[in-house]
């Protein structure tokens, strides 16, 4: 009878009310609570870090595609590269030194008047004769700070498509604001500026406008386009590898300025302006007055072989060894008063230390001397280019820049 009272009392105790109702002590429920916070936490730190790793990485594929499209555009055009001494277009008229005949150059006063928009490319205001790449900088100052920019532009002829069709035009390439283009003209960034952001990789294309409506005019149409490669550029540089495979120094890639330094120049980059220099990828020149001498040719006595006639730079070796010239390259000699040398272009067979020997038949044997104060001009492609490119993303940060190096078709090698 006790043993069955006690145990009604035992359990009609509160304690096991509760439990028998299925509730939580005050401790479980705060353990409970906090467990939830800690993995709402986690969740929302994953998805946090899910978020921002999936915002760097869409960044990074955003701005390597502006690289490869920019890079790529600039390879190809690069690769075609061809050499001219007659860069922009002309008029070619009879030359009283070539027997009253056109002679396939520019001469002074043949530049083609343009019908169309005011078409400024390379050196404004000049006529370019050869490819001419420009260094240029600019200063970026935002607030206390204050950093430097390469600006280069490079202009120079090569195959191009447009409208389905590839044509041999004039293309240049070059840092600029879309805010200042107007519709035949560009320009140049100011030497100082507080934000670069904006700033685009510009290509323009110039071209002989000539199709079935056209080609029987007596006037001549020269085209231009503006295409915008990459946005958001910052810096464009551009070096060229330049030897002078005849001298002890090795060769190095440079920039118009540093190639005095680096390597042995034969003809140096020039200062157009305050802080711009410029590399003209071209022997002679009209407005160079450079002149050389043909040399008749001997009979060496000793073995009986008969020297062909040569071509040297005035003042030999020391002066131009045209080390940039090979074998299948020309060059265009001609004079401005009397001389027996047959002018036009000539082929190059063999280069020795400056000594131009052509693959034309030269006939020295009415020579009275040597033939001296021929003028000459040739124009050559580096054997590289290396070009480096900082863009910065959709926002204007992150910055990153990229380096290749191009190597044209029609270098000497």
């Amino acid at each position: 009878m006790r043993a069955n009272q006690f145990c009604a009392r035992r359990s009609s105790s509160p304690g096991s009310a509760a439990s028998a109702a299925g509730g939580f002590t005050l401790l479980e429920l705060l353990v409970a609570l906090t467990l939830a916070a800690v993995i709402s936490l986690c969740i929302s730190t994953v998805g946090t870090q899910a978020q921002r790793i999936y915002h760097t990485t869409t960044t990074k594929v955003e701005v390597y595609q502006k690289f490869r499209y920019a890079l790529n555009d600039m390879e190809t055009a690069l690769r075609g590269w061809e050499p001219t001494t007659s860069l922009e277009y002309f008029i070619d008229k009879p030359q009283s030194t070539q027997g009253g005949f056109k002679n396939g150059h520019w001469d002074d006063g043949e530049e083609l008047g343009i019908h169309g928009p005011n078409l400024d490319g390379g050196q404004a205001g000049e006529y370019d004769e050869g490819a001419k790449i420009f260094e240029r900088q600019y200063t970026l100052r935002s607030g206390p700070n204050v950093t430097r920019h390469d600006a280069f532009s490079i202009y120079f002829r090569g195959p191009v498509t447009v409208d389905g069709v590839v044509k041999l035009a004039n293309i240049e390439y070059m840092l600029a604001d879309p805010r200042e283009i107007e519709d035949d003209r560009i320009s140049a960034i100011p030497e100082e500026v507080e934000d670069n952001a904006s700033f685009i990789l510009l290509k323009t294309v110039r071209y002989l406008d000539i199709n079935g409506e056209n080609y029987d005019r007596s006037s001549t149409d020269v085209a231009q386009k503006f295409i915008e490669i990459c946005p958001n550029v910052t810096d464009l540089r551009i070096e060229y590898f330049y030897d002078n495979i005849f001298d002890q120094k090795p060769g190095a890639f440079v920039a118009p300025s540093t190639e005095r330094a680096l390597v042995d120049s034969e003809k140096p980059p020039t200062e157009i302006d305050t802080d711009v220099w410029m590399k003209e990828f071209l022997y002679g020149g009209f407005r160079d007055f450079s002149k050389g001498v043909a040399y008749a040719g001997r009979r060496d006595v000793q073995n009986g072989v008969d020297d062909r006639p040569f071509f040297q730079a005035q003042g030999g070796a020391n002066v131009n060894r045209f080390s940039q010239l090979g074998v299948g390259q020309s060059l265009s000699i001609w004079s401005e008063g009397s001389s027996k040398f047959p002018p036009g272009d000539k082929t190059i067979s063999r280069n020795d230390n400056g000594r131009l020997f052509f693959q034309e038949q030269i006939d020295s044997s009415n020579w009275e001397g040597n033939q001296t104060g021929l003028r000459f001009r040739a124009a050559y492609v580096p054997s590289a280019i290396r070009i480096s490119i900082r863009v910065l993303n959709d926002e204007g940060r992150e910055p990153r820049t990229l380096t290749v190096t191009v190597h044209p078709y029609r270098a000497t090698l």
